[in-house]
């Protein structure tokens, strides 16, 4: 974190289970870019890692005290096209199909138990973007997965929840859009791209970074290759 955004914090009994090490290149420029700059966009396709290390370094900084809250969100599309409000349950059971990837993540960065703790305490929150407005996200780190997913207004709303002492990392693959025309991710690329925010940086991931698997790989691109 950059030492303008740095302040004592109370240090967390928080404990990761594994360092995480860079597998290629790009994933290292990617964690540099988390650990120097307030605002990092992470694009490309799938299985390169983006969500992972994503969640690996606010795990990270969460058990170091240089954060006190994380947020976690992604957008809600895919059920007929239907709000959440359609949805049986509560907030958290509603959240549960879009947010497991990331939980997951952090279970088996963090350790089952200890996400479950950590959410029930309301350290890590899955929050819904259509419950964000008029909220400010200070001390923490926010991470929005699938960004490729929101609209212009959704990404605007959570953009613009950041507080004092806290950084955004906005995950997706433009490639992979379900909404028709623009989405919100392209127009976030473009600011940072034109450079009309400070402190943000863009990082492109492409089919040779994938390490999910070598299959993984050859289907993304195979799917480009046919789509273009």
């Amino acid at each position: 974190m950059p030492e303008s955004q740095q302040k004592k914090r109370k240090k967390k009994r928080v404990k990761t289970n594994e360092a995480i090490a860079p597998l290629n290149e790009k994933q290292a420029q990617y964690l540099n870019s988390l650990s120097t700059t307030n605002c990092v966009v992470a694009i490309g396709p799938a299985g390169t890692g983006k969500t992972f290390l994503a969640c690996s370094h606010a795990a990270t900084m969460l058990a170091t005290g240089r954060t006190e809250k994380i947020i976690l969100t992604r957008p809600t599309i895919g059920v007929a096209n239907r709000s959440l409000g359609y949805l049986p349950g509560g907030l958290a059971q509603k959240m549960g199909p879009w947010a497991r990837p990331l939980v997951d993540a952090f279970k088996r960065i963090l350790g089952s138990s200890q996400v479950d703790n950590l959410i029930a305490k309301k350290v890590i929150e899955v929050g819904s973007l259509e419950h964000m407005r008029g909220l400010t996200f200070d001390d923490s780190v926010m991470i929005i997965d699938e960004a490729q997913n929101a609209t212009t207004i959704e990404l605007k709303a959570f953009l613009t929840r950041i507080g004092m002492r806290s950084n955004v990392i906005v995950c997706g693959d433009i490639s992979q859009s379900d909404l028709p025309g623009t989405n919100g991710l392209s127009l976030v690329v473009t600011a940072v791209n034109k450079k009309l925010v400070d402190d943000a940086e863009l990082i492109e991931f492409d089919h040779s970074d994938v390490v999910r698997s070598k299959l993984c790989a050859q289907w993304a691109a195979a799917f480009d290759k046919l789509q273009t």
